[in-house]
């Protein structure tokens, strides 16, 4: 059974271990992974008010991580829930873990009065599907990820 929970402090780990995954899997594995760096983000997303932290479970086990929070536009004061890692194992994509997730994002959105949910598509695999799967719950494409390589 696919379930999702709002995370706690002691979900910290399932985070690193869905990170590692992440990191060895896409576009960001030449840079050095962080373990620490991982805890102490997650941390700050389960905590703040202004923030959220999201895990998907097969059972007992984890299978997949949301984290977001809200700021700002640059030239306005209105709320902007953006996503900064929406992430699902390969072997339980297609299923019920990654609407889940972008669900109770989008929840969370409405709740804190955002005007808009952004997430953004970086890891650099399944980019067809996942262009697909954003659309089918009305996201609309507007632009891209351009990155230069500076090490």
């Amino acid at each position: 059974m696919i379930t999702l929970k709002k995370a706690s402090k002691e979900d910290t780990e399932h985070f690193i271990s869905l990170g590692k995954e992440m990191h060895r899997e896409g576009a960001f594995s030449f840079l050095p992974f962080n373990e620490n760096r991982v805890r102490r983000g997650a941390l700050h997303y389960i905590r703040e008010e202004s923030a959220c932290a999201f895990l998907v479970f097969r059972d007992t086990e984890c299978i997949g991580m949301h984290v977001g929070s809200l700021t700002h536009y640059f030239f306005s004061d209105a709320l902007l829930a953006s996503g900064l890692v929406t992430y699902v194992r390969p072997e339980f994509r297609g299923g019920r873990a990654a609407v889940l997730l972008v669900k109770e994002f989008i929840d969370w959105g409405k709740e804190k009065k955002a005007a808009e949910v952004y997430i953004g598509v970086s890891l650099g695999v399944n980019l067809e599907k996942s262009h697909k799967f954003f659309k089918h719950f009305g996201f609309n494409y507007v632009g891209g990820n351009y990155k230069l390589r500076l090490m």
